[in-house]
C-alpha cells in the first residue's frame, strides 16, 4: 500500500457535533498490533452522509499471515480536546455541559461505510487514490 487512506463512514450521534477517530494496524501472524496510520474528525451532525476521514499517507508492505485492524472510536483525549456535543468549542464548555454521546455506525448495500485502500502491485508503479 502506498498513498492516501480515506474512511466513508455513515455515522449519526444523538447530539450537535460529535469526534471520529480512526486508527488503521497490522495485525501480525505473531498477535502484535503494529499501528499503520491514523485520523480524526470533528463533525457537526448537520453534515451530509458519508463523512470522509482522511487518514495520514501510508507506504507499508502487509506480510502473509497478517490482518488489518480498523479501530473507530468517538474521542482521540488527549491527542485532540474532549468534544462536548453541544456544538461549542471545547475550550469554552463547562465539564458540567459536556453531554454522553451515542454514535451509530452502518453499513450494508444502502448505507456503505468503506475503508479506501491504495493497493498496488509489486510489478505496477507507485500510484495513489484518484
Amino acid at each position: 500500500m502506498a498513498g492516501r487512506v480515506d474512511l466513508d463512514l455513515w455515522v449519526e450521534a444523538d447530539t450537535a457535533c460529535f469526534d471520529i477517530s480512526a486508527v488503521l494496524s497490522e495485525i501480525t501472524p505473531e498477535g502484535r498490533a503494529v499501528v499503520l496510520t491514523q485520523g480524526y474528525r470533528r463533525v457537526t451532525a448537520t453534515e451530509p452522509l458519508p463523512i470522509r476521514v482522511s487518514l495520514r499517507a501510508i507506504c507499508a508492505t502487509i506480510r502473509p499471515g497478517a490482518a488489518l485492524r480498523l479501530s473507530l472510536a468517538g474521542a482521540s483525549f488527549p491527542a485532540h480536546p474532549v468534544n462536548p456535543g453541544t456544538g461549542a468549542a471545547p475550550a469554552a464548555t463547562r465539564a458540567t455541559d459536556c453531554q454522553v454521546m451515542t454514535l451509530t455506525i452502518a453499513s450494508g448495500v444502502e448505507r456503505p461505510s468503506r475503508l479506501i485502500l491504495p493497493i498496488i502491485s509489486p510489478s505496477s508503479p507507485i500510484r495513489s487514490n484518484p
